[in-house]
């Protein structure tokens, strides 16, 4: 139970301790989403499939309404982001406490800036605590030399109780304050005090002490808003000296009367001397610099005039309240060296008026805050217009807007001149004191000094780049433009925070699709055989004109295209340009074949895939050819034979060879001068080459010159056993034509030569050649009866025109076949009157330039004449006459009968 009970307790307390200690966020209910598709607002807007924007925008909150959207830039992957924040004018239940810190120093005397500042502070704090509906309240301090509020001091230059011109506990009766804002200056009290001191002595300026005072005030206020609204006509002439800086540049003082800096005659602190009538004067210590020791920069600082530590314990208060400063016709303001009183010489320089702005820009939450009156006339346009932004809900904020991992800040973007952002508002004077900064380091934009009531709105503009070349990048998928992005509405509560919704981007990847396609050089489909497994690369080229031509080219990935993908393979989610939205041209490049003609050709028509999706056919064309040499041999030496002419044939199913054709002719090539002819586009089967003209005066061969195979895996192939080796096959040599010819020789009955008179043969059939022979000159070698070139193959017969005399001309035809492609002259029959007798003897025969002849025997009988003294002729010519005679008797007989007829 006990145990119980110390649970509850610690419970308890830590409940507490968080309300104090952990900022306080208000979320809007926006909800973000995370799946495959990438993380985005639940509740969304989609532009062009790229975008998505929280829908229920702007978001409404207490103190501010916002939006955050993305839209499309002016690149690829590049998009606008707007961020917008609106203000608004304080709920009633927002309570406010405000200290007024108000300048009485000597020199508000000068154009009546007393009297203007107490009636317009007058109604200032009317208003305010009119319109707060009791939930503002205010204090007011008074100042020269010191606080006024009646306290005593015992110093140098006054002894006694300050004036008493402060109100310092919080009040919402106006006529509190009113009663206590001073109507004339510390000199114009021209009377001593108890202590005999004049009141004019205590009409310095010691701006850091109201400062402080203010802030111990403040210190103990609950109000959600705390500000302190500063009236002052010139610069510090009193300070705390700063005894020393710690690490996180935070100033100590001492606030000792000893270690005061200053009597209130000048601004600056000085080293030296001043002669004057011969007699040298140091100043006093209080008015010499002094170096301090700073942890932050681990260095000294040198201090030098009482703006310093007048900065240094504004800086502390800023953290914490809202403070608008009032600068009233500040102007350049020197210091002599002349002697003032009490034998003591001041500090000369002047500050000028850009220093004095600068200063009181530094002790003011923003430079916005601070607001310059250059005349005290206009004193009540800025207090009312103060009075204005003390309700409005943003005071002095800030956003914070990193971005995203997946995206770049584009800093080149010159939306504004060469900013990388353009801020507009509503009113451009709303813009003075903001600033926009970006951390390189962290990626992240600061937007600080935004101050926005009801109807006031800042818009800042940016461009950001999707980081498409980040290794993690992914595609397709949403990715938010920032991290958390936070509105802070017053920098006095810093723990207050207000989101943004976060838009979420994405691009489109491309894919390169690749088809592998295998043809022969003619178009028709190779077989499986012959296609080999290959790789192809992707190649990446940016069109980025500041990436060097060396850089911008690169080998990205590689894919194997095989039969059991199918010939294909894709190249997924490609990126489609850089960080920048520069796009990429993707090429595909085929690691080299050996023996395959390659073709790339891209579905877009152009050389590479760019910005969308492409389709890329590779085809590899197969040109199987065969090439072979003609020659001659002429002293034993290859010459190319030009200008013959072969012919191709391929073998059908039924293993007959028929012509290849193309375009419906047969296909035939011819040697060129080189002697070299080949025939492409072969495909797998068996071919044969057949020589159908050859060169004039050489032998045209009968049947296939060549016979080989197209293997499956597309080699030539033939027969070793035929053509032994690469050069027998691949060089066909042509022989010359020999003159055909026969031999014969003329003998008698008995088989002896005939070596008297004249022979004369005729050789009749397709064409006809007589020849004569003398016989005279007989050999038993023979005759030769050659046959003329022109003469075609045919059947020709051989028949003795004249026989030799003294012999009986032989009765016997000799058939003849001659074969002019073949070179064979074959003696077929022989025929004497009825009677054939076959022969078949080959009489001439040519194998490449190797003749075989074999002779045909003439013969001849003798002539027989009657013996002398016998009959002789007498009784045949007798007869001859009689038979003559009768038969022109009968003619006679028949022609007469006619004619009687």
């Amino acid at each position: 139970m006990k145990l119980k009970k110390n649970f509850i307790s610690c419970f308890l307390l830590f409940t507490i301790l968080c309300q104090f200690f952990i900022p306080t966020f208000v979320k809007a209910d926006i909800g973000y989403t995370q799946n495959q598709e990438g993380v985005f607002p639940t509740d969304f807007t989609e532009i062009d499939g790229l975008i998505r924007n929280y829908k229920n925008q702007p978001i409404d909150y207490k103190e501010a309404i916002v939006s955050k959207k993305a839209s499309r830039g002016d690149k690829d992957g590049e998009f606008y982001i707007d961020l917008r924040v609106e203000g608004k004018t304080s709920e009633e239940e927002l309570t406010k406490d405000i200290v007024v810190v108000l300048d009485n120093s000597n020199s508000m005397r000068e154009n009546n800036r007393v009297t203007i500042a107490k009636n317009t502070l007058t109604t200032f704090v009317k208003n305010v605590l009119r319109d707060g509906n009791g939930k503002v309240r205010v204090a007011l301090v008074t100042y020269g030399s010191d606080v006024f509020d009646g306290r005593f001091v015992d110093e140098f230059y006054y002894k006694g109780n300050m004036l008493d011109r402060s109100y310092k506990t919080f009040t919402t009766n106006p006529q509190d304050i009113i009663n206590k804002i001073p109507s004339k200056v510390p000199e114009e009290y021209n009377y001593t005090n108890p202590y005999n001191f004049y009141y004019s002595s205590i009409g310095a300026t010691f701006t850091q002490a109201a400062l402080k005072e203010a802030a111990d005030i403040l210190s103990t206020s609950t109000a959600k808003q705390k500000i302190i609204v500063h009236l002052t006509d010139g610069v510090p002439t009193v300070s705390n000296k700063i005894s020393s800086i710690d690490q996180s540049g935070k100033a100590n003082f001492d606030y000792s009367i000893a270690a005061k800096k200053g009597s209130g005659h000048t601004f600056f602190l000085k080293d030296g001397y001043r002669a004057s009538n011969g007699y040298y004067y140091n100043y006093q210590d209080r008015h010499r610099p002094y170096d301090v020791n700073n942890a932050q920069t681990g260095g000294q600082l040198h201090v030098e005039n009482h703006g310093v530590a007048t900065y240094y314990e504004a800086k502390e208060i800023l953290k914490k309240y809202s403070v608008y400063t009032v600068g009233i016709e500040l102007t350049d303001t020197s210091y002599d060296d002349r002697n003032r009183g009490y034998g003591t010489y001041y500090p000369e320089g002047t500050i000028p008026r850009n220093d004095i702005l600068k200063l009181m820009r530094s002790i003011s939450t923003s430079p916005r805050h601070y607001y310059d009156s250059a005349s005290i006339n206009q004193l009540s346009d800025i207090l009312a217009q103060i009075e204005k932004d003390i309700r409005k809900t943003v005071v002095n904020g800030s956003v914070s807007d990193p971005m995203g991992d997946m995206v770049d800040l584009n800093l080149n973007a010159n939306l504004d001149g060469n900013k990388f952002y353009k801020l507009t508002a509503s009113n451009p004077s709303l813009l003075n004191g903001v600033e926009v900064r970006y951390d390189n380091t962290t990626r992240k934009i600061s937007i600080i000094g935004l101050t926005l009531g009801k109807d006031e709105w800042v818009n800042l503009r940016y461009k950001v780049n999707l980081r498409t070349e980040d290794p993690q990048y992914k595609g397709d998928f949403f990715y938010p433009t920032n991290g958390p992005t936070t509105l802070t509405p017053n920098n006095s509560n810093p723990d207050t925070k207000r989101d943004f919704p976060v838009p979420s981007v994405k691009a489109h990847s491309i894919d390169v699709n690749v088809q592998k396609l295998w043809k022969y050089k003619n178009g028709k489909d190779l077989p499986d055989s012959m296609k080999k497994e290959i790789k192809v690369k992707l190649i990446r080229k940016s069109t980025n004109p500041d990436v060097a031509a060396a850089d911008g080219e690169k080998e990205i990935a590689e894919k194997t295209l095989n039969k059991a993908g199918n010939w294909t393979g894709t190249f997924e989610k490609l990126i489609p340009f850089d960080n920048l939205g520069y796009h990429f041209e993707y090429t595909v490049k085929e690691v080299a074949l050996e023996g395959f003609e390659s073709k790339i050709e891209y579905s877009n028509n152009k050389n590479f895939v760019k910005a969308e999706s492409g389709d890329v056919t590779i085809t590899n064309t197969k040109n199987i050819e065969i090439e072979f040499f003609k020659y001659k041999t002429e002293n034993e030496q290859k010459i190319a034979l030009p200008d013959v002419e072969f012919e191709l044939y391929k073998q059908d199913i039924t293993e007959r060879y028929l012509p290849v054709q193309k375009n419906g002719k047969n296909v035939v090539v011819k040697s060129g001068a080189n002697g070299k002819f080949k025939f492409d586009n072969l495909e797998v089967g068996k071919y044969a080459i057949k020589e159908i003209k050859a060169p004039e005066g050489y032998r045209l061969p009968k049947g296939f010159v060549r016979e080989f195979e197209v293997t499956n895996q597309g080699k030539i192939k033939y027969s070793e056993s035929i053509y032994g080796s690469d050069e027998v096959f691949y060089q066909i040599q042509n022989f010359k034509l020999n003159p055909m010819y026969f031999m014969f020789s003329k003998q008698d009955s008995l088989g002896e030569l005939i070596k008297q008179g004249t022979l004369v043969l005729e050789l009749k059939g397709p064409k006809e050649k007589t020849q004569s022979y003398d016989l005279t000159t007989s050999t038993e070698n023979g005759f030769k009866f050659d046959i003329p070139d022109d003469f075609p193959t045919g059947d020709y017969v051989l028949t003795e025109k004249t026989a030799p005399i003294g012999y009986a001309k032989t009765n016997i035809e000799y058939h003849i076949r001659i074969d002019a492609e073949d070179r064979t002259i074959t003696l077929v029959k022989e025929v004497k009157g009825r009677v054939e007798t076959p022969r078949n003897i080959v009489l001439y025969k040519d194998i490449y330039g190797n003749v075989q002849t074999q002779k045909i025997d003439i013969k001849n009988d003798k002539v027989t004449y009657p013996y002398t003294g016998g009959t002789g002729t007498l009784i045949f010519i007798v007869s001859g006459l009689f038979v003559m005679l009768c038969a022109g008797s009968v003619y006679m007989l028949k022609k007469k009968k006619s004619l009687n007829n």
